[in-house]
């Protein structure tokens, strides 16, 4: 394959970078940060709602069996909804994904305005260099992201010493 073809490949211009390249990778992390926040909260609001209504509903008659039901439901939501956020961790990939777009579009705007480390550079070479950089910054939240994963799955060996 020769250079050639390889560089038709490429984006021409900045602008058909970014609408190629750049913004549907933004638009589907911005899709799953927004999917996380409103699950951290959907959770959080449920696990606080019925742990404010399971007093409440304990101290009523115990012989009522429909608030024996409700009591015994709102207790396993309350406990599903703690249980998954703190297994799936929304609070932190939103947290995490949201910061990441802002780096990002940050880069995005001084590749725009060709200020900080796009000056005096070709657009191709400032094609290149942004996507090398924004997709480094993408690449190592997720691999920090995995070896934090892979931290808490493998347990710590003792040395045999």
């Amino acid at each position: 394959m020769s250079g050639d073809a390889y560089n038709r490949g490429l984006p021409k211009t900045p602008k058909e970078y970014l609408d190629l390249e750049l913004h549907p990778r933004l638009h589907k992390m911005a899709i799953n940060a927004s999917f996380s926040r409103r699950m951290f909260f959907t959770l959080r609001a449920i696990a606080i709602i019925g742990g404010v209504l399971l007093p409440f509903l304990v101290s009523f008659e115990k012989d009522a069996k429909g608030i024996q039901v409700l009591t015994i439901s709102i207790s396993i939501a309350v406990a599903l909804a703690i249980a998954l956020e703190e297994a799936l961790r929304f609070k932190e990939k939103y947290i995490k994904l949201e910061g990441l777009i802002n780096i990002v579009n940050k880069m995005k705007g001084d590749f725009i305005a060709q200020e900080n480390e796009f000056t005096n550079l070709t657009e191709q070479q400032r094609i290149v260099k942004f996507a090398s950089l924004s997709s480094n910054v993408i690449l190592n939240s997720q691999n920090s992201l995995l070896e934090a994963f892979s931290n808490m799955e493998s347990p710590k060996k003792k040395d045999a010493n």
